[in-house]
């Protein structure tokens, strides 16, 4: 009987947690966006709302680090 040492466990489980959260993500952001064209009858604009969504997170952030905000 021979045992081989490997690395895993927890972070394998970690690993196919992101994934699963990876694809839930992309899947809940697709949704989104059909509604949302669904709702304003155009490709365009819900593309550059859901675009428009990360910036306004990464300025706000920004925003609170150069007015030394936590």
């Amino acid at each position: 009987l021979t045992v081989i040492p490997t690395f895993g466990g927890q972070s394998e489980e970690m690993q196919q947690s992101f994934n699963s959260m990876l694809m839930a993500l992309t899947l809940a952001v697709f949704l989104v966006y059909l509604v949302m064209a669904s709702q304003f009858e155009s490709l365009l604009q819900p593309l550059l709302i859901l675009f428009s969504v990360p910036l306004a997170g990464v300025g706000s952030i920004y925003g609170l680090y150069f007015f030394g905000s936590n």
